[in-house]
């Protein structure tokens, strides 16, 4: 386990991906309008791959996100909406990572979650 600095190194660097990966995509949706043939699958292609990459570098943040949560005010259970807000996430990706985390074990449903 590295010190709170290396940590804090390492959310930047997870948030920076994010950023980059976020431009990617939005470079590549701008440009898929009016292309054709090769061109057109191409950038299909591609946003294909890009897509899911910028999804998972902003799950990793919110997960970092959890966590700090969780290191600062305790187990919780934390709703989706007051993560989103902490994280200034999507809630339903919030809710997504939450659900996850109960399924995979680490997390409990929030009370009256189905």
């Amino acid at each position: 386990m590295g010190t709170a600095e290396d940590d804090a190194a390492r959310g930047e660097l997870i948030r920076q991906i994010a950023v980059v990966l976020d431009d990617l995509v939005s470079r590549a949706e701008r440009a898929r309008p009016g292309r054709s043939g090769a061109d057109a699958e191409w950038l299909d292609r591609l946003l294909a791959e890009l897509r899911p990459m910028a999804e998972q570098a902003h799950d990793l943040e919110v997960t970092r996100t959890i966590r700090d949560i969780v290191a600062r005010h305790g187990a919780g259970p934390w709703p989706a909406e007051d993560v989103a807000a902490i994280a200034d996430a999507d809630p339903a990706a919030v809710r997504r990572i939450l659900d996850a985390l109960t399924a995979a074990g680490p997390a409990w449903p929030e009370p009256g979650a189905n």
